[in-house]
């Protein structure tokens, strides 16, 4: 073989090493590629549970401008916990003028309505869970002022958690 160029082309040995060359700038281009779609996917997640998450909050904000106080509410073993004290995970929340807002944990979605049977009304997806907290902490759901409410949105491996406190505008005292 020779390695000079003649005008009939390359030599196989210029060929093989081109190839080679070339094989590997695509290896590399490629192993990073395949590295950080990983991790826009990832992000892609984050943003999306961040979405849900807010879009809950922002609902619930809405929705409960005008309440006064709540009627009913129903940890994950369907207990009604108005008169207790303390920080629970909550399933159904009614509040009065019969708002409701129920999480369905099987499921991971989040919905509300305005009837006293169930909330119908998809609001937000990937949610993992509700906790609620009267405010202030020594009082009851029944007689508080307020609530905290602490919101999980999964999905995948993303993850997040958003507290709020929430006061009651039109509390009659």
């Amino acid at each position: 073989m020779n390695l000079r160029k003649h005008h009939e082309g390359l030599s196989l040995l210029e060929v093989v090493i081109g190839w080679m060359l070339l094989s590997f700038l695509f290896l590399f281009f490629g192993t990073i590629f395949f590295r950080y779609i990983k991790e826009f996917q990832k992000l892609e997640d984050d943003i999306e549970i961040q979405y849900q998450v807010e879009e809950a909050l922002d609902r619930w904000t809405h929705l409960t401008y005008e309440m006064q106080k709540i009627t009913r509410i129903e940890n994950e073993k369907k207990e009604n916990i108005l008169y207790k004290t303390g920080t629970y995970q909550v399933k159904k929340i009614i509040f009065d003028q019969n708002l409701i807002f129920e999480h369905h944990p099987e499921s991971n979605r989040f919905f509300y309505g305005h009837k006293l049977s169930y909330g119908n009304i998809l609001c937000a997806e990937h949610i993992e869970s509700i906790l609620i907290t009267p405010l202030p902490k020594e009082s009851t759901f029944a007689q508080c002022k307020g609530i905290k409410i602490s919101i999980q949105g999964k999905k995948n491996k993303a993850s997040i958690w958003i507290d709020t406190e929430f006061y009651f505008r039109l509390l009659e005292e």
